[in-house]
């Protein structure tokens, strides 16, 4: 296996990490009883962005200012969204 290998590997596995960071902003988005609107406008993004941070489909990559905005506003701590189940 060369280096080739392993980068993607590594790609595999933060694409994965985005791919449940946004599966969990559903879930406590929801919990909350928020809509993607709502939320987007709180922390000042589009409710496109939202929708594509929570897509199953989509690899949507966030700031971590943005990450922290949406603990914030999730009422969360933000090792919430990251941590592995």
């Amino acid at each position: 296996r060369g280096l080739g290998d392993v980068y993607k590997r590594q790609i595999h596995n933060i694409n994965d990490l985005y791919l449940k960071l946004g599966k969990k902003v559903c879930f406590y988005r929801k919990s909350k009883g928020l809509t993607q609107e709502q939320l987007a406008e709180n922390i000042g993004k589009s409710r496109s962005f939202i929708s594509a941070l929570e897509s199953p489909d989509i690899i949507c990559k966030v700031k971590l200012n943005t990450l922290f905005d949406i603990a914030d506003e999730l009422e969360i701590p933000p090792h919430y969204l990251l941590e592995d189940d």
